[in-house]
């Protein structure tokens, strides 16, 4: 099993399609906790976030693939 096997494993339609469910999760915790969290490093939370969203969904549908392949 290959590298190219494993990226057709995962599904970018699906993880495109939380993207904006987990923005907006940043959005609410934001404005309830803005005391705590700096509107100056904005830009790095929506990365670090973007980044930790595609990486799990990715990991959890490769690994779900993996461990069914011989279902």
């Amino acid at each position: 099993m290959g590298f190219r096997d494993i990226l057709e494993f995962i599904k970018i339609e699906h993880t495109l399609f939380s993207l904006p469910f987990v923005l907006i999760g940043y959005v609410l915790a934001h404005n309830q906790f803005m005391d705590e969290l700096s509107s100056q490093k904005f830009g790095v939370d929506i990365f670090w976030i973007l980044i930790a969203a595609v990486g799990a969904r990715g990991l959890a549908m490769t690994l779900n693939r993996i461990i069914d392949r011989d279902i």
